[in-house]
């Protein structure tokens, strides 16, 4: 008895169209039944195959990562809750020019009766010889009683300290734009630092790759007695040493989008993907750069509000000394069988003045007076390492500027010396060392010139941090140009990083025509 066919794991089409037919156990052909479940399985998983979405990760902008990092960020979170602070004291000062009314009760009990005690001599013949006593109160009662005041006059006091919380509540705001400046700042070095950290790495795998299609010609060259063993064992160390450099470059990029999660508050391990930055232009009026920065950086502005604050509170210290004047009503209920009325109501203007209170308040206010004299001399302190910071970070972002040209010219120049060795080599008249120092400098003039573009973005962004102006990072070129028209127009365009420089050797990232060393 012949067993039944096993069901096939795939149609095979024959040379005859609309044939198809399964190979089953011993040659023979599957039911049909089994043909058409599994033609059906088939449409069904192409179906589900094609409907799948892809799953792509967006590439992240700055302004991106500013809003998730601002987001997620403590310090701020921090700032925030101590404007909201500052705002509750301005209102409790604030409340001092309204009225104030409290309401106090009281149930009390006694263990006698009180009563007043007196003899009277002159009723001793009436049998009143002795002590007389009146109770004035029972021995348990409740009383009640509710006092309103209003300032009338406080010599200033209230309105310098309303003025002093006020000043505060500046003060913190300009903190909080201190840490979200900071915040953006960390965020967009991190930023630049994925960004050079993926380019060197692109430049170290393409390395390896040149060393490796190299090392295959110089093998290949070996086996026909065209090329020394030293030639061969010179270029498997090359390779060796490629993949030592990739390997580190693949690390410190591991190590960048690490850093990177972490100012975003995101896990260290998610997947990191940034768009490329463009190269804005350098200003050269640094004087100007500097003003803005004074008027712009909110560390002076902190530095301001809180020497303002200061003097106004020493001037409420002062004001305490002077006369006061307000407004006093009150009404007292007592439970009392011996008394009458048992409510009685109150009213009257009551003016205080501290005579004499051994300096206290004057030392207060010389105190306060003191610390914003100090908060004045950091004012100006801050003012010179502002223009300092400005200074820096201009001459940083020129020098990055100047690295791009050269290094630009280097690697050019770089890539037609290992050509040039490698048809020296080719032909037989130039040396391996001549390749391997070619690919060398080769790749360093390519990582040197990475390096010039980021620290020249990077420099880009820092200036216009200190100058107290970050968020134009997010502008197109033109449009910072346009904020600023003093600024030169000769200098780098809006283009994008330039691409990493291939090598002329065969590699699976090089974008020249390759070089042809039989020629």
């Amino acid at each position: 008895m012949r067993p039944p066919p096993k069901l096939p794991m795939w149609p095979v089409r024959k040379r005859r169209m609309g044939a198809i037919a399964a190979i089953g156990h011993g040659g023979q052909p599957c039911p049909l039944e089994a043909v058409v479940r599994l033609f059906l399985v088939s449409i069904a998983w192409l179906v589900a195959v094609g409907s799948s979405p892809t799953i792509t990760l967006r590439a992240e902008t700055l302004g991106d990562a500013w809003s998730s990092a601002l987001a997620a960020d403590y310090r701020l979170a921090a700032s925030r809750q101590a404007i909201s602070a500052a705002e509750m004291r301005s209102a409790a000062a604030s409340a001092d020019r309204w009225p104030q009314v409290s309401v106090e009760t009281v149930y009390t009990v006694r263990d006698n009766e009180p009563a007043f005690q007196f003899t009277a001599p002159a009723l001793a013949g009436l049998g009143f010889g002795g002590p007389l006593t009146f109770p004035y109160s029972q021995r348990d009662n409740f009383a009640a009683g509710a006092t309103a005041s209003l300032p009338l006059y406080t010599s200033g006091r209230i309105g310098h300290q309303i003025d002093a919380a006020q000043a505060r509540l500046s003060s913190e705001h300009a903190e909080a734009e201190r840490t979200e400046l900071a915040i953006k700042m960390a965020v967009a070095d991190a930023y630049v630092g994925v960004l050079r950290a993926r380019q060197v790495a692109a430049v170290a795998r393409q390395s390896y790759e040149n060393m490796l299609a190299h090392e295959r010609d110089v093998a290949q060259m070996y086996e026909n007695e065209m090329a020394p063993q030293t030639d061969l064992l010179a270029a498997q160390v090359a390779r060796a040493q490629a993949r030592h450099r990739e390997i580190q470059a693949q690390s410190q990029l591991d190590q960048a989008c690490a850093s990177f999660n972490r100012q975003l508050g995101r896990p260290l391990a998610a997947q990191v993907a940034v768009e490329e930055l463009p190269l804005s232009p350098l200003h050269d009026n640094i004087d100007a750069l500097t003003e803005r920065a004074w008027a712009n950086r909110p560390e002076l502005s902190s530095l301001a509000a809180q020497a303002q604050s200061l003097r106004h509170q020493a001037d409420a210290t002062r004001a305490a000394h002077a006369p006061q004047i307000e407004l006093r009503g009150s009404y007292a209920f007592a439970e009392n069988d011996f008394q009458t009325p048992e409510g009685l109501a109150a009213a009257g203007v009551v003016l205080q003045y501290n005579v004499f209170d051994a300096g206290r308040r004057r030392y207060a206010a010389e105190a306060d007076s003191l610390s914003a004299d100090r908060a004045l001399l950091l004012h100006e302190d801050q003012k010179r390492s502002i223009a300092l910071e400005v200074r820096q970070a201009w001459l940083a972002a020129r020098e990055a500027h100047s690295r791009i040209e050269v290094s630009r010219e280097a690697v050019q120049q770089a890539a037609e010396s290992l050509r040039v060795s490698r048809l020296r080599y080719s032909q037989g008249v130039g040396t391996n060392t001549e390749v391997l120092d070619a690919e060398t400098r080769h790749v360093e003039t390519a990582r040197d010139h990475q390096l010039a573009i980021y620290d020249y973005v990077l420099a880009v962004i820092r200036l216009r941090y200190v100058a107290g102006e970050i968020d134009l990072a997010l502008a197109a070129p033109s449009e910072a140009r346009q904020s600023h028209p003093k600024a030169k127009a000769d200098r780098p365009t809006s283009s994008p990083p330039e691409e990493i420089p291939p090598s002329p050797g065969r590699s699976a990232f090089r974008r020249l025509p390759p070089v042809d060393s039989r020629k």
